[in-house]
């Protein structure tokens, strides 16, 4: 009788683990991000460059918008110190795995007067 109750049990903890996990991966919204300022900027020469970032957020099942920057990657640098143009890389994943539309800064270091 004590088989049957341990064996009742871990399929009821079994149960429990799969109905979690089934909800995580109904979660089809991709995050989207938004970036702080404008895609496009000019930056003068020999001026310590500062990233504006940007912000990441996600729709839940539920339709409720949550900010999830903490999953925000940036890839990219820019050398203020020689002139041309840069690019920024701006990525995320949602915690099902759904990845953002990649966002991309381009950023121009000019000589100034």
């Amino acid at each position: 009788m004590k088989t049957v109750k341990v064996l009742a049990i871990i399929l009821f903890f079994l149960g429990l683990q799969s109905a979690c996990n089934k909800n995580e991966s109904n979660d089809k919204n991709k995050p989207f991000i938004v970036l702080n300022g404008n895609p496009y900027m000019s930056w003068p020469l020999n001026t310590d460059f500062v990233d504006p970032g940007a912000k990441v957020y996600d729709v839940t099942e539920t339709n409720d918008t949550i900010e999830i920057s903490f999953r925000l990657n940036t890839s990219g640098s820019v050398n203020s110190n020689v002139t041309g143009t840069y690019e920024l890389k701006y990525n995320a994943t949602d915690e099902a795995g759904n990845a953002a539309d990649e966002k991309v800064r381009s950023v121009t270091v000019l000589i100034t007067k």
